[in-house]
């Protein structure tokens, strides 16, 4: 959900785009060659790999690297300035599958918002048979049992066409695109947008509903234990209802129906509030919302019993602004702004406070990463005069310190 980062995101670029000039020698100077350095995003831990991007210094494009361990050399896995010569195509988007053997990326011409999603295959570096088309404004996510990805397209047409009425796919690995299944579309609604999430326990399919560039958006779900296609209800016909001249002969006999698709179902079915999914268990969702809470709160839905009445806040609305949050290691690690600057408190899953993540100074904090069943957190610290760099926090040990650091612009050139 945006509404919900977009403080923490121009917190963190500002510093990194003022217009002031500064003379070879002065302070400001030297934080102009320190922000020329490269830098690398959170890692993302999937199967035995790690994951990040670097960017900065020599390299004009954000380039996508794995490495075997936190501590081993990584190496470039995707660098979209090899796939044209003038680097007009740039990488926008990419998702790893659960056991971190294909990423799912988009790449994007010359600045369009219109994205072709191909598939890497991890072990060799190279791109599968994978393409798909006419993709904008989409999250990807993946089954866990890597089979494939969820993500969310519009129809084959003429480029000045507009953009209505997006469908949700199911995009199944070495299959075409012509071959994917249709999740979900509402033939009423051109300006709905679909982004979809699948749960950490691989249970649940969330889908945020969003109109417009308002915060405010509906939540959708499907229970992936459930099969895409559900057999069709066995009807038995009665004396009173079974027409035609063959009645008697119908009279007793079980008519199977054809099968249906298995329905999305509304949690939220109103557009009165902003809602982030945070993760699950088993039966129960939990969401980072503004309902009745305009500087944020996290509350819990069970799916058997969604009605208002019925929902659990677990971490009540603060004197300070709640921006992000993240469950990691069965932990809520929420972001604060507190006087200008970035707070981390942990909670557990109902909600007792475990106490804040010190961190390394005065600054803003952004680009967490880690999944429930981590053991650490990392993310992204940004003080108010240096370059960003790269934490790591282990919330079992209750300890954390420097992963990456920035480096200077005359080592960056690999």
């Amino acid at each position: 959900m945006r509404a919900f980062s977009i403080l923490l995101l121009v917190a963190a670029l500002t510093q990194f785009t003022s217009p002031v000039a500064a003379k070879p020698s002065s302070p400001l100077a030297k934080r102009d060659t320190q922000i020329d350095a490269r830098h690398d995003g959170a890692p993302r831990h999937y199967g035995e790999r790690w994951f990040y991007t670097r960017s900065g210094g020599t390299q004009n494009q954000t380039v996508l690297y794995v490495a075997d361990s936190l501590e081993a050399a990584p190496r470039a896995l995707l660098d979209p300035r090899t796939l044209s010569k003038g680097g007009t195509i740039a990488l926008k988007q990419w998702t790893v599958s659960d056991d971190g053997k294909y990423v799912a990326y988009g790449l994007s011409s010359s600045g369009s918002d219109w994205e072709e999603w191909h598939v890497l295959d991890v072990d060799t570096a190279k791109p599968t048979d994978d393409v798909l088309k006419w993709v904008k404004f989409s999250t990807t996510s993946w089954r866990r049992d890597g089979t494939g990805f969820f993500y969310s397209r519009y129809d084959e047409r003429g480029k000045d066409a507009a953009d209505k009425f997006q469908k949700l796919y199911f995009h199944r690995l070495g299959e075409s695109q012509d071959d994917d299944l249709l999740i979900y579309e509402n033939k009423d609604q051109p300006n709905w947008t679909l982004a979809a999430e699948v749960s950490d326990d691989g249970r649940w399919l969330i889908v945020r509903v969003a109109r417009g560039d308002g915060p405010n958006n509906l939540v959708l779900y499907r229970d992936l234990a459930k099969p895409y296609r559900q057999k069709g209800e066995k009807k038995k016909t009665s004396k009173a209802t079974a027409p035609g001249p063959n009645v008697r002969n119908m009279q007793g006999k079980k008519i199977k129906t054809e099968s249906v698709v298995t329905p999305i179902e509304t949690l939220i079915g109103d557009w009165d509030a902003a809602w982030e999914f945070l993760g699950s268990t088993k039966n129960t969702l939990y969401f980072l919302t503004d309902a009745d809470a305009p500087r944020h709160r996290i509350v819990a839905i069970d799916v058997d019993n969604p009605g208002k009445a019925n929902w659990k806040e677990i971490v009540p609305q603060a004197k300070d602004m709640l921006q992000s949050a993240r469950i990691v290691n069965r932990s809520l690690v929420a972001a604060y702004t507190q006087d200008a600057h970035s707070v981390v408190r942990t909670f557990d899953l109902k909600g007792k406070a475990l106490g804040d993540i010190a961190l390394p100074g005065v600054g803003t904090v952004s680009d967490f990463s880690g999944r429930p069943r981590d053991q650490a957190v990392f993310y992204t610290f940004s003080p108010s005069a240096a370059p960003s760099a790269v934490y790591r926090y282990d919330l079992s040990l209750q300890s954390g310190g420097l992963w990456r650091a920035p480096e200077p612009a005359s080592s960056s050139a690999r």
